[in-house]
């Protein structure tokens, strides 16, 4: 071997590799390194519904608990027209630093806008037959009074 082919080794040797692109997990992990150093706090792993749990306030079966998020006052002044209430803190209710409220309403309330709803789907699922009987009388009755021709509305209403 001549010194120039050990010197060119030697060069090719020294001369770093080019870095390989990280991998998602590797970049991922930088990110969460970052945001580690840049964000307060510890992050919470708790799931956002556990965080307003408060079963010392739902163990009375008279109320049905019930979340509502405090960003909006509107939300707040609408539900208290609903009939709910904030639960006080001595009674178990919990707030979210200003952002969620523990609400509730007495059961029989909840219960009867529960049958409403109930009531109003069963009429919506009905709604377009009683329509069809409507049109159905009025075409008769058209039929009738105008040209002479008596056609019940049961007939018309037949598939």
């Amino acid at each position: 071997m001549s010194v120039e082919d050990v010197l060119a080794k030697k060069a090719a040797e020294s001369q770093p590799e080019a870095p390989a692109a990280p991998t998602v997990r590797e970049a991922v992990d930088a990110l969460q390194r970052h945001e580690m150093k840049t964000v307060p706090g510890a992050p919470s792993r708790m799931p956002k519904e556990r965080m307003m749990d408060a079963p010392e306030a739902k163990a009375n079966p008279a109320n049905e608990g019930k979340h509502l998020r405090f960003v909006n006052p509107q939300n707040i002044d609408a539900r208290k027209l609903d009939g709910y209430e904030i639960v006080p803190l001595a009674e178990g209710g919990k707030e979210l630093s200003g952002h969620a409220v523990l609400m509730r309403q007495p059961q029989h309330m909840a219960d009867a806008k529960i049958a409403s709803n109930k009531q109003r789907n069963k009429d919506q699922l009905v709604a377009h037959k009683k329509e069809a009987e409507n049109i159905a009388e009025n075409l008769s009755r058209e039929l009738r009074d105008k040209h002479g021709i008596n056609i019940t509305p049961e007939r018309l209403l037949q598939d």
